[in-house]
């Protein structure tokens, strides 16, 4: 034959095989068998759409590819294998096929298995045949066998692919029907699992989304630790710390499949607070989902609906701006000269860094109040604070759902007037179809309201029941944040101040205390003394020294314990702050009182004097206060 004869020949570059196809041009019969004779180099295309699809499996089609080549002396010279990818994603876009698209001059041509492994989509087989023809490609379909360059492969391409994508288009509305078929009924259509539920068999059939035993607890106290003040990224160190798998993890883990997420981030943490299905909401297009009834399709929910909605304005504060890394005493500490809030700041010499709390009126120069060491000043709440509420003990919060058909009669009357104002807005049940379907609807309704209504009731309630642990083991399980939101819960607020004393009483109180000079000279005395005892051995020498030093040392212990300020500390104005206390720790959203008059008029006497001395040692200081 004469493709044996010319094996042996051999042909490079462009122009080789245009010579060569022009060889063969007057020994084969058709167009299609003329390029197929050149030994091409082919690019491989392979695609799926889901794995579990054994009738057009990636080994079938590149077993159908590689034979074909190896049967007309082709080269494959590269694979673009899309698993896992829709008929309807436009080849340059797919994760293999795309990058080999971008680079023409590696291949000379694509080579299919099947007509519909490239594309289901008619425009993008188009958009794909121009950029081929343009780039002086070839493109082989093994199933049926095509030659794009005749008008009638041309012609037979156009309408098998527009076959592909009728049948595309069918099996989309099928799904599309099946899917809302299922969430009007209650049930899961599949997809991906929202983290605290598995999927559960529902009766007669099909399946539901249930609260998952193993996960559920841990999005309740993902809810408990939100609510309490933790951040985004103190749950997620908390979670991955646990070993509690992400959502999507959880789920592969439930089909035997290995883990692939990196463990939980911020964005994963908020993602699963701010879903609907925590309350047992569905929705569909950002809408809720309704039954044919109109009804709101809701499942289980995995929190009790106060908590959703305290977890929701919570989520809501942080979008509008509320500060994530608060201050430990932000909301707690605050100025007893002028009420200002107490703010944390740090300053830094060579060595080390300091935090203080100062008031803001002290910033502006209105309030002479000094700034106080952040760690005396926290120390100094959290003993307070323990003092009053530390042996209070725990409520445990429990909902107890409602004995009633209240809830399903307040759904039952939010979607006749979801309803009646669809009617009126004439946006559905036009025409007579329409007004049938309208009254069929509003009938079933009605009916279903009056039945309900003559139901007994029992609203549903939350019940606060003791569980045997005190506010104080609390308090050392909590973090900062915790305890001071639990804090802020329960209204407790320490006002303090700190004022210089005079020169002159300080100088009259060194003289009383006996001490011979300032903190400066002290310390150079206490180094030279250290100094000498290095220069002598002699046991009397070293016992003198040492007599001398330990003076030296105590007189700057007296210096140390003069104080150089006047403190005024006032905490706790309310008596039912250990209730409020223990009701926060349960989480139980309590009102706080507004006790600014009370402490205003509790303070004042003490403002005046403390303004007074205060003034008075600015005055003898001929410096600003502090």
């Amino acid at each position: 034959m004469l493709r044996q004869r010319l094996q042996p020949v051999a042909w490079t570059g462009a122009s080789a095989r245009a010579v060569q196809q022009e060889a063969f041009a007057g020994a084969w019969a058709t167009e299609t068998q003329q390029r197929y004779a050149l030994g091409m180099r082919l690019l491989a295309v392979v695609r799926l759409s889901d794995l579990t699809d054994e009738t057009t499996s990636p080994e079938r089609q590149r077993n159908k590819i590689d034979t074909y080549a190896r049967l007309h002396e082709h080269e494959v010279v590269g694979l673009a294998e899309d698993l896992d990818v829709s008929g309807s994603v436009s080849p340059f876009d797919r994760p293999k096929l795309g990058p080999w698209l971008a680079r023409p001059d590696d291949w000379d041509g694509l080579i299919v298995a099947k007509y519909d492994r490239l594309t289901r989509s008619l425009l993008d087989f188009l958009v794909l045949y121009k950029w081929l023809t343009d780039h002086g490609k070839t493109l082989i379909w093994i199933d049926p066998p095509l030659d794009f360059s005749t008008p009638f492969g041309k012609a037979m391409a156009n309408v098998l692919i527009t076959f592909a994508e009728l049948e595309l288009a069918v099996i989309s509305d099928r799904i599309r029907e099946a899917w809302h078929a299922l969430r009007e009924a209650g049930k899961w259509p599949g997809g991906t699992v929202p983290f605290g539920r598995i999927p559960a068999r529902a009766e007669p059939n099909g399946w539901r989304l249930a609260p998952d035993p193993e996960y559920a607890p841990v999005v309740a106290e993902m809810v408990r630790r939100y609510l309490a003040g933790h951040s985004f990224h103190m749950l997620s160190r908390w979670l991955n710390a646990e070993g509690i798998p992400s959502s999507r993890d959880a789920q592969r883990r439930r089909g035997g499949k290995p883990a692939r997420d990196k463990g939980w981030t911020p964005a994963t943490v908020q993602k699963v607070l701010a879903s609907p299905s925590l309350a047992g909401h569905i929705l569909s297009r950002g809408e809720p989902l309704r039954d044919r009834d109109g009804l709101i399709v809701s499942i289980d929910p995995l929190i009790p609906p106060e908590d959703y909605e305290r977890l929701q304005a919570a989520l809501q504060d942080r979008a509008n701006g509320r500060r994530v890394n608060a201050s430990r005493l932000l909301q707690v500490a605050y100025c007893a000269l002028c009420s200002s809030p107490l703010h944390s700041t740090t300053t830094t010499n060579r060595r080390h860094q300091f935090r203080y709390y100062i008031c803001s009126g002290a910033r502006r120069a209105t309030c002479r109040t000094w700034r106080i060491p952040a760690e005396y000043l926290e120390d100094l709440a959290a003993r307070l604070f323990l003092s009053l509420v530390g042996n209070q003990e725990i409520l445990e919060r429990v909902y107890i759902p409602a004995a009633d058909s209240s809830a399903e009669l307040a759904a039952v009357e939010e979607a006749m007037q979801h309803l009646e104002g669809q009617y009126a807005t004439g946006s559905v049940y036009r025409g007579e179809h329409g007004a049938a379907r309208f009254a069929a609807m509003m009938t079933r309704l009605e009916e279903r309201r009056d039945r309900l209504a003559a139901l007994p009731s029992t609203p549903a309630r939350i019940d606060y029941r003791p569980t045997g642990r005190t506010f104080a083991d609390r308090w050392e399980e909590d973090n900062e944040a915790g305890r001071r939101q639990l804090m802020v819960n329960a209204g407790f607020q320490v006002r303090i101040a700190r004022t210089p004393i005079t020169p002159a009483d300080i100088a009259t109180e060194i003289r009383r205390v006996g001490v011979t000079g300032n903190a400066e000279q002290l310390r150079h005395q206490a180094n030279r003394i250290r100094y000498m005892t290095t220069k002598t051995t002699k046991p009397e020498r070293l016992a003198e020294l040492g007599t001398r030093l330990a003076a030296v040392e105590a007189e700057r212990q007296r210096l140390r314990a003069i104080r150089k300020y006047d403190e005024v500390v006032s905490f706790a104005l309310d008596d039912n702050l250990a209730r409020r206390a223990g009701l926060a720790a349960a989480g139980k959203p309590v009102a706080i009182p507004d006790l600014s008059q009370a402490w205003d008029q509790a303070l004042e006497p003490l403002r005046e004097v403390f303004e007074a001395d205060a003034a008075r040692a600015a005055d003898q200081l001929m410096t600003p206060a502090q």
